[in-house]
């Protein structure tokens, strides 16, 4: 892959590079997950109530510099267990914005067990080229098991005017 350097040429990455992004990526995922403050649990018993804090700048920033080549490292996160680092890892995602987003964040859709994150991914899948994504929202807005998915895909949907 390639990397533009500081007087903007481009230059093909090592994989070295690669790796180095990769760590960038896991390190910025780590601390994402370390963000936010838990109150006193007023839900099920032992289960932390979180708020929602955005990214830091900073964090943003260094991903977007990845552009294209973050994608890999940050979709390995779309697989993990934990509910809150697939949400961060969709975030992220989502903020890339463009072209590269539209296939993790459909598989994101059409395979991820969670309700919310389908739906989280359906919001930043609206940073991609229209073109791209009427078909995968179209097919959640008729097609998802759950109800709220199926409403945010159709809100979705009504924003963007039959061609």
């Amino acid at each position: 892959f390639f990397l533009m350097s500081s007087h903007g040429q481009t230059r093909r990455a090592t994989k070295a590079n690669k790796s180095t992004i990769q760590k960038r990526i896991a390190a910025i995922m780590s601390a994402r997950l370390k963000e936010g403050f838990i109150f006193p649990n007023t839900g099920a018993p032992g289960s932390p109530v979180y708020t929602r804090v955005p990214p830091s700048r900073e964090a943003v920033k260094e991903i977007r510099e990845y552009g294209d080549d973050a994608v890999p490292s940050l979709s390995h996160h779309l697989q993990s267990e934990n509910e809150r680092e697939r949400f961060f890892a969709v975030e992220f995602i989502g903020l890339l914005g463009g072209q590269r987003i539209v296939a993790p964040l459909k598989r994101v859709i059409q395979l991820d067990h969670s309700p919310a994150i389908r739906w989280e991914a359906l919001r930043w899948l609206t940073q991609a080229p229209r073109d791209s994504i009427l078909p995968i929202v179209r097919e959640a807005a008729k097609a998802d098991t759950d109800e709220k998915v199926r409403e945010v895909a159709s809100d979705i949907l009504s924003r963007y005017p039959s061609p």
